[in-house]
């Protein structure tokens, strides 16, 4: 039976370029290709399966069994709801009608692991200070030094999505999660996302997204943060294996009580999407600057490039469909003036950040409702030339997720 679905799942990889030169089809052939759709949809992939199932009724429209998968891959898509934060180009030649009611999805989430470094502390605790010329050393408190231990998380997602018409559609999400750790301070928070976003499709293909966020992190020393993101994404299709888009991210933050730390970031971005040899890929790149609303702000504004690049592929290694996500970021900051006297001597202070990390991804259940064992691992590490901002951390969290 393994066998049989590895040998489905390379055939389906094929079937698109056979079938733009195949004139006609065989009984065998389309037994085969309505089998590998059908074999799609049990993996969730309904796109690639309305891909197939679109040229089949190209060539023969009448045949058998074709329209009736087609329309069960077309309600496949309209259940699953598309992540706000990602723009993805899906229009199947045949319009699907416009839904009249809310498409509802949700996730739960429960996890389990340890860290290194959960507050993010410097690595050393022992910080240089400058002063008239002199050199001399400050122990951090303890509550301010690398917190290492065990924690779980929780977390409760739920998705709405309803088109407004065959072109237009609309999004909204809410994300609760907290996290408890045998720590304090800065390690233990509870999160609010909640977020509306509005898309639209060209005749060319081409699709327009604009979003909005809110988001509330409250540390467990009663520390309040907010955020409001607009953002907006104009995406296209560079061929059948690959999608990019542009846009431009604004984001407004506050600390409550404390308007020093008040800014508002502005910035373009760009990225692609592909599929190949059964491998999902994202490269992105964000360029951008953080403006200082408050002239006490230390370090003023902030120069901001972020570089992403991420693979994902079902490796069927322990049991079918089993997935692996492996990412990198590097992400390089650089204030506008210098930040203190008591550091460096008040240089600008620079940022460079890497963190490397993976999920593993094994499926429980291949019902409706999807069920998953889930492995996390993420080494961060940022380089400064002020000793007080560079740390090391690693984590590692074990977890069950269901997803309906």
């Amino acid at each position: 039976m393994q066998k049989k679905k590895i040998l489905l799942f390379f055939f389906s990889l094929v079937v698109m370029a056979k079938l733009q030169a195949a004139p006609s089809l065989g009984t065998k052939k389309t037994a085969l290709i309505l089998q590998v759709a059908n074999h799609l949809m049990t993996e969730h992939r309904y796109q690639e399966a309305a891909d197939i199932l679109e040229k089949v009724l190209m060539i023969n429209s009448e045949t058998e069994g074709a329209i009736e998968a087609y329309q069960k891959a077309l309600r496949g898509i309209e259940r699953k709801l598309l992540k706000i934060t990602e723009l993805k180009i899906e229009k199947p030649s045949f319009q699907a009608q416009a839904a009249k009611d809310w498409a509802i999805s949700g996730k739960l989430e429960l996890n389990t692991g340890w860290g290194s470094n959960l507050n993010r502390a410097p690595s050393d605790k022992n910080i240089n200070i400058t002063s008239e010329g002199k050199v001399g050393s400050l122990e951090l408190s303890e509550q301010y030094q690398a917190q290492s231990g065990f924690g779980l998380e929780a977390s409760a997602s739920i998705f709405g999505v309803k088109k407004l018409s065959s072109v237009d559609s609309m999004n909204v999400s809410l994300q609760i999660e907290n996290r408890t750790t045998g720590q304090e301070k800065f390690t233990d928070y509870t999160r609010i996302n909640t977020g509306l976003s509005t898309q639209h499709k060209f005749q060319g293909g081409t699709e327009l997204g604009v979003a909005f966020f809110t988001d509330i992190l409250v540390y467990d020393n009663k520390t309040k943060f907010y955020a409001l993101d607009l953002i907006s994404r104009y995406a296209w299709k560079n061929s059948s294996n690959c999608h990019s888009q542009v846009g431009v991210d604004i984001q407004w933050q506050h600390q409550q009580d404390n308007p020093v730390f008040d800014s508002i970031y502005s910035g373009m971005m760009a990225g692609t999407n592909c599929y190949w040899w059964g491998g999902a890929y994202h490269l992105g790149f964000s360029l951008g600057n953080k403006w200082a609303l408050d002239k006490q702000r230390v370090g003023g504004g902030q120069h901001r490039l972020l570089l992403q690049l991420s693979h994902d592929r079902e490796f069927n290694w322990l049991r079918a469909k089993d997935r692996l996500n492996t990412y990198i970021h590097l992400e390089h900051r650089r204030d506008q003036k210098g930040y203190s006297i008591l550091l460096a001597n008040g240089v600008n202070r620079e940022l460079n950040r890497i963190a490397i990390g993976g999920q593993y991804r094994f499926p429980m259940s291949y019902n409706e409702k999807l069920w998953w064992l889930k492995a996390d691992i993420e080494w961060q590490k940022q380089y400064s030339n002020i000793q007080l901002f560079e740390y090391n951390a690693l984590e590692v969290w074990l977890g069950v997720e269901v997803v309906w």
